[in-house]
């Protein structure tokens, strides 16, 4: 399965670019990200 993240504009908040970084890195084990 591939999978893609859409963000519009620039995540500013720290606390949501760790939590896109973990998200991702809990399902690359999965599938495959973009």
């Amino acid at each position: 399965m591939h999978v893609t993240l859409i963000a519009c504009g620039r995540l500013k908040e720290r606390y949501l670019r760790d939590a896109v970084e973990e998200y991702s890195k809990r399902l690359s084990g999965y599938v495959k990200l973009d």
